[in-house]
């Protein structure tokens, strides 16, 4: 029962952060401040953005490790870690889900 409990804890704040953190980064890059607007339009240059992608990743990974071990932070703290530079990294390289306005 306590491995279902720790599952559920887990996905739902998975989900939660993904959804806070897509909006706050989001909104970051709307408004005025245009926060990631360079960034994209330097990455839209690279030509390799795969393997760019994945070295950012790999990078993320042990930056969100680090931090997990110096703040001694349990599994869902690296997990809120992770969605936090996942999404970070999907806002950098532009592959948010739109939304369609057509319909």
């Amino acid at each position: 029962m306590n491995f279902i409990a720790d599952l559920l804890s887990v996905v739902v704040s998975t989900v939660l952060s993904t959804i806070i953190f897509s909006v706050i980064l989001d909104a970051l890059n709307k408004s005025v401040l245009k926060l990631f607007v360079p960034l994209q339009n330097s990455i839209n240059n690279v030509k390799e953005k795969g393997l760019l992608k994945v070295v950012i990743f790999v990078i993320g990974i042990l930056i969100c490790v680090t931090i997990k071990d110096f703040l001694k932070l349990n599994y869902i703290g690296l997990g809120i870690l992770m969605v936090f530079f996942s999404s970070l990294t999907d806002i950098m390289f532009s592959t948010r889900m739109k939304k369609n306005h057509n319909s």
